[in-house]
Order: structure tokens, then sequence, then C-alpha cells
């Protein structure tokens, strides 16, 4: 039989790996068809959908579910749960299979007609498992269709390398630790953003007051109602919009969007360059989706679909700013430009420039810290992939 070793190996583990197929050692099962209407029980077996990879921040173990599903319905139905535990669950239908996501689970539960889990014969350490999964391209396996898709014998009939248990066992507190690490951060994270969001509503005026919930020491006087296009002004993005989307970690300059994934990328063209700085900051404002970073550092931009604010009164403070517009409950109903029309003319409640300045440092070190959080993620998954690479035969 075919063999392997990987690049890296714990001390004392000579032997060459064995080259086996998934359905040789597991097998694979899909879920069920289960409608909306019935589901959201709070007890029983949890019933596990794609939206639930990501509760809580928890990016690698499935510890819980909003959804549960009771034995009465299980024998009703003549459902199957999945006993064989733990487990690797991830999408097999839809636009989630692109993202290639695997999420351990360590309970019997159920799956949604989209999923599908791979389950582990006896003998398996099951972090090893979860991190022989991170190192499978299941993308690959897509078939052409509407839906992106594969089946459980596709999964199966995949080749990989495995050790003996022993090896296994070590390489799975390792990578188990990766995990946990994650997760810790994660959580943390979460956690930062949850308190953020409560105390962007408890430190600015709701329903009609003129005063927020809380307010730092010394501070009375009721706010100022203003127009926000009195506060900021805007620019047009044209001067700065990056030419090249040919973009690579070694250039200097990021090219942003005010979208979630806000850094794009990094070129190497020198014109047409925003040079914001700590001293004369920017917030990048999406003119369609209304979504807005704070920026401090140069930068280009990717779409004409922006405006950049800047502060009209040196007094006032842009965090403060950045925070009332993500303190505003406007969703966008239309494909359309919203500055002019209508983000400019909002009214807004503004306190004095001392005490826009305490709420802008809060909130300013709040993002700080999220920020930090979710670095010490990324560097952690940078450092886990890295060793998935080496730790594993190919």
């Amino acid at each position: 039989m075919q063999t392997n070793t990987p690049q890296i190996r714990f001390k004392g583990f000579k032997e060459p790996w064995e080259i086996r197929k998934l359905g040789e050692i597991g097998t694979c099962q899909s879920g069920i068809g289960f409608p909306e209407a019935e589901q959201g029980g709070q007890e029983g077996i949890p019933f596990f959908k794609v939206s639930d990879m990501n509760i809580d921040g928890n990016e690698n173990e499935l510890r819980h579910s909003n959804n549960y599903v009771t034995q009465e319905q299980i024998e009703r139905k003549k459902w199957k749960p999945i006993t064989e535990v733990p487990a690797i669950f991830f999408a097999k239908v839809g636009a989630a299979v692109m993202l290639n996501r695997k999420r351990l689970v360590k309970t019997h539960f159920l799956l949604d007609n989209n999923t599908m889990a791979y389950k582990f014969s006896d003998g398996w350490n099951a972090n090893f498992g979860k991190a022989l999964f991170d190192t499978i391209d299941l993308t690959a396996l897509v078939q052409v269709g509407a839906l992106p898709s594969y089946n459980a014998g596709d999964v199966e009939n995949i080749e990989i390398p495995i050790p003996n248990l022993a090896e296994q066992q070590k390489i799975g507190e390792l990578f188990g630790n990766f995990d946990n690490l994650i997760n810790l951060y994660g959580r943390k994270c979460e956690s930062l953003k949850k308190i953020k969001k409560a105390m962007l509503y408890k430190m600015f005026p709701q329903n009609g007051e003129s005063t927020p919930q809380i307010r730092f020491k010394g501070f009375t006087e009721p706010w100022e109602i203003r127009k926000l296009g009195e506060i900021l002004q805007y620019e047009q993005p044209t001067p700065y919009i990056v030419k090249s989307t040919d973009y690579d970690d070694k250039f200097k300059t990021p090219v942003l969007t005010a979208g979630q994934s806000f850094i794009l990328g990094y070129t190497n063209e020198i014109d047409g360059i925003k040079n914001a700085s700590p001293k004369n900051p920017v917030i990048i404002f999406d003119d369609f989706t209304t979504s807005s970073h704070y920026v401090n550092f140069p930068f280009k931009i990717k779409s004409s679909a922006m405006k950049l604010l800047t502060l009209k009164n040196s007094s006032d403070n842009i965090y403060y700013a950045q925070s009332i517009l993500e303190n505003l409950n406007y969703i966008p109903m239309n494909h359309e430009r919203h500055w002019i029309s209508t983000f400019s003319n909002f009214d807004i409640l503004i306190p004095e420039p001392e005490e826009q300045q305490k709420i802008g440092e809060y909130f300013a070190n709040l993002d700080r810290l999220i920020m930090l959080h979710d670095k010490k993620i990324q560097k952690l998954k940078s450092i886990k992939t890295a060793l998935l690479n080496k730790a594993f035969a190919k």
C-alpha cells in the first residue's frame, strides 16, 4: 500500500504514513429536510444549520444550537440522528460550499439537508480528524450546476495519508490547542462587540430624550440638535481610486472598501494616495450600503461608490462622528446614493466638544481592543495554516 511522510514530525515517530480513502475509515451522512415552521425547539437533540457554524465566534467546534428536535419528532419522522461522534460537519449544497468550512461536533445531532457530516470509525483522535479535514479542499469536488454541490461518494473517495493513533494524538493535541486559542480570542472579540453595541445605545440619547442614559462625570448640559451635514463635509473619491487590482502584501499602500472586508489588498501605485493620518483622519462612507470605517493612515480606494468624510469644525471629534454613523438605525432599501440626499439631512444630537472627546476616546479604545483580538486571531490562523501544510503528509 502507498505511504508518505510529512515535512515535520514529533520526536520518536519515523514510520511512513498510510494512504487510505476516507470511505475506508469512516462514512458520510447527509442532513434531513426540516420545515422552518417546525424548527425552534428548546429541548432534545440539537439541529444544526450552516448558520450555526459561527455561533459566538466559535469557528472550530459546534457546542450548541438555537434549534432542538424532540424524541417524539425523531420517531414520528423516522429520522436517524448522527450518534457516531465526534464528527465533522460541512456544507454540501449552496454558496456556503465555497467557504470550505468544517466544524467539529461532539454531541449527538441532526443536520439540515444542505449539509453533511463525516463520521470517523472507532480509534480516531477527534482533534486530528478536524485538523485533517482542514487540509482538505472540498471546493475541488464541486460539480457544475445552478448551485455548488458535491455528494457523499465524492468525499468518501478522497485519498488521505494517516499516521498511527499515537502520532494522531500528538498532532491532534497541537491543533486542538490552536483551535482553543482561536476560539478564546473569538469569544473575547464577540464579547467586546456586544459591549460596544450596548454602550452605543446607552451613551447616545434615545426615544426623543436630549441626554443619554450614561454620561461621563461632570457633564450635565442637554445635547444640541444639528444636521449631520453640519458636522461632516464630504469629498468625492475620484482622485484616489486604484487603477490596478494587481495587489500584493509586499506593497505599501492599502486599498480600502467601506464594507466588511475593509482592506482589499496592497498596491504599489504612488499617485493619488489619500494621506490620512492620526492628526488628519477620514471616515470612508459607502454611498450605497451606508457602511463606514474610521481611517488614520494613507490609502487608496477601490470604488467610486464612496464619500470621504471629514469634520467641518476642528473643535468636534471625528471618532464621535463615526460613532454617530454606527448608531444610526437606518437600513438602505434601494440601490441609490445616500449621503447628500439622506444622511447629511439627518437630525442628530451632539454634546459640547469636551464630552464628544470623552465619548470618542471611549469607543476608539473599544475598537482598538476589538482590532487587537482580531489580529491575534488572524495571526494564530496564519501560523496554524503554515503548520498544517508541514505537519500532514501530502
